[in-house]
């Protein structure tokens, strides 16, 4: 299905150094930090980093701090002298990278045509271009209030200037929007789509609520911004399947991407009276029904190659309930609390134990029949999924921490291949206005705690290596990255947000600073800097000052 695209003049002029420069998108984008990913493999991790290790990490100091006009919850692209990243106030940002310095600050509005828009995905840097999608369903940030906003779009930018250069409506219902970060393969960028849907089910009564979004994946032709392809997560008359967690990943080996999806919102009536009945999930359900899920498409045509769930059923919404603590309450008081949960009933209502953080590839031990690589994920249940990536059949999977409607696994997991890090949250059992609060967590050495922190995974068996609970007994949502034996992490501690260094091998804490805003973004690394942001805007937790930093050694 083809989406409306707006392309300027632009996209002429950029057809040819396009052309000119698919070589360099055409690899897996080492250098600098083009991407949320880093790379092709979606492993948040920087090889190339030399002068921050283990060692000298402890020396890491404040090279200068930005003041933005909202909170920043995308690790910026980084690109030679620049960085690049949107705020939940509706800017997007170009900054030098070695000063701080202001180049530009563009309305994201302007872009797409939506008063009030905004933009929370880390933009994919594509020769000139950046490549990005909009926040217009959303009732959070610059958006609050507006029920009835603009379907998602995602855009195109000149880098260098700012510039619109075109701008695609990749989904059709008005609630839609994009969390999902792009990623580009050979001049294609593929975006995927969630909703406010969700969230809104609460707030409008049963006789005037109608359940429309299926989550999507879209292939969009970097130059033009023409859709090329557009894949549905769940058949008609299912809801939900959104994609929202970080990013994807791309095997060129097999010509496969890989995405992850949410839960369902709703499912049809007859699906439910089935399942009522004793009938299985695999049963009741069309095998179309990808939700939360690791899914592998052909990146030629957008087919649906194998799919992977991690739960057998999950459909719920907000409607259904939700308590987080220190941040939201949602029960029966609302419109739309229980008339638009499954049923009526809560107690028939799922976990909401999406995959909230993008598929990464890394080193499997599996023959030439299964492919050497795996491909894995983390989930809000806190089990850490691992499938061989050609086939889609389990390798293995690992609870590695308590689950929760905050995560369990969340905004993002890193490897170099050898060993996957993850954060995690411990956000409490807290949909269908069930318990709240943190639950115990065994870590290896034996203790317990109800803190959230972070702890490391042998990538062929799953193995639990080391865990760390964060210092400050706090949740740690925040997307981890890699670089050099290094784990960089940060905290939701109120008035702290802090930042850390582990040693990757041990989990030792061996640097912290305190941000003054709790994170959900993880840092980029690049040539012995770490550029991060700092924010919430409010969502789950507190927020706080709004800056991106830049910390370097002496």
């Amino acid at each position: 299905m083809m989406g409306s695209t707006h392309c300027g003049i632009h996209c002429s002029l950029l057809v040819a150094s396009l052309a000119i420069s698919g070589a360099a998108a055409a690899h897996d984008q080492a250098a600098g930090w083009p991407s949320a990913g880093h790379d092709l493999k979606n492993s948040r991790h920087q090889a190339d980093e030399k002068r921050i290790s283990p060692r000298t990490v402890g020396g890491l100091v404040q090279k200068w701090a930005f003041g933005t006009d909202g909170d920043v919850t995308a690790n910026p692209a980084v690109e030679g002298d620049f960085l690049y990243f949107p705020d939940s106030a509706g800017s997007l940002y170009k900054l030098n990278r070695h000063t701080g310095a202001l180049v530009w600050k563009k309305p994201v509005a302007g872009y797409t045509g939506n008063p009030g828009d905004f933009a929370r995905a880390t933009p994919a840097i594509s020769g000139d271009l950046l490549i990005l999608g909009n926040q217009a369903g959303k009732l959070l940030g610059a958006n609050f209030g507006q029920a009835e906003a603009a379907p998602a779009r995602v855009f195109a930018v000149n880098k260098h200037t700012g510039a619109p250069v075109w701008s695609t409506q990749v989904d059709s219902t008005r609630n839609s929007y994009v969390t999902h970060s792009a990623f580009i393969v050979d001049g294609t960028a593929f975006v995927g789509t969630a909703s406010n849907e969700e969230v809104l089910s609460a707030f409008v009564p049963k006789a005037f609520w109608q359940w429309k979004f299926r989550g999507s994946l879209s292939a969009l032709d970097v130059a033009t911004g023409q859709v090329k392809w557009k894949t549905y997560t769940v058949p008609e008359g299912y809801h939900g399947g959104a994609i929202w967690g970080s990013s994807g990943a791309y095997d060129r080996a097999h010509r496969l991407i890989y995405i992850s999806t949410g839960n369902n919102y709703m499912v049809p009536q007859s699906v439910l009276d089935c399942q009522a009945s004793g009938g299985s999930p695999t049963a009741c359900q069309s095998p179309d029904n990808h939700v939360d899920s690791i899914v592998a498409l052909d990146i030629r045509t957008g087919a649906v190659e194998w799919g992977a769930r991690g739960l057998p059923s999950d459909t719920w919404s907000v409607a259904c309930g939700l308590n987080v603590p220190g941040a939201i309450t949602i029960g029966p008081d609302y419109p739309g609390v229980y008339d638009n949960c499954p049923n009526g009933n809560p107690a028939t209502a799922g976990p909401d134990h999406d995959f909230a953080q993008g598929p990464m590839l890394f080193g499997g031990q599996g023959g030439d029949n299964e492919g050497g690589n795996l491909v894995g994920a983390g989930q809000k249940s806190g089990v850490f999924w691992a499938f061989h990536a050609k086939t889609g059949k389990l390798a293995w999977a690992r609870q590695v921490a308590p689950g929760g409607v905050a995560g369990g696994l969340q905004w993002g997991s890193a490897t170099d291949g050898r060993d996957l890090f993850v954060a995690v949250a411990n956000s409490g059992p807290s949909t269908n206005g069930g318990g709240a609060g943190a639950l115990p967590w065994t870590l290896k050495s034996g203790s317990v705690t109800t803190a959230g922190g972070w702890a490391a995974l042998d990538a062929k068996k799953g193995t639990v290596q080391w865990t760390t609970p964060d210092p400050n007994g706090s949740r740690a949502e925040a997307a981890v990255s890699l670089a050099n034996g290094v784990l960089f992490g940060c905290n939701m501690a109120a008035g702290l947000g802090t930042m850390r260094a582990l040693d990757a091998k041990t989990g030792q804490p061996l640097w912290s600073f305190n941000s003054g805003a709790p994170c959900t973004a993880g840092p980029s690394i690049v040539d012995g800097m770490v550029y991060w942001g700092s924010g919430t805007f409010g969502l789950f937790g507190p927020t706080g000052p709004k800056k991106v930093f830049a910390f370097g050694l002496n």
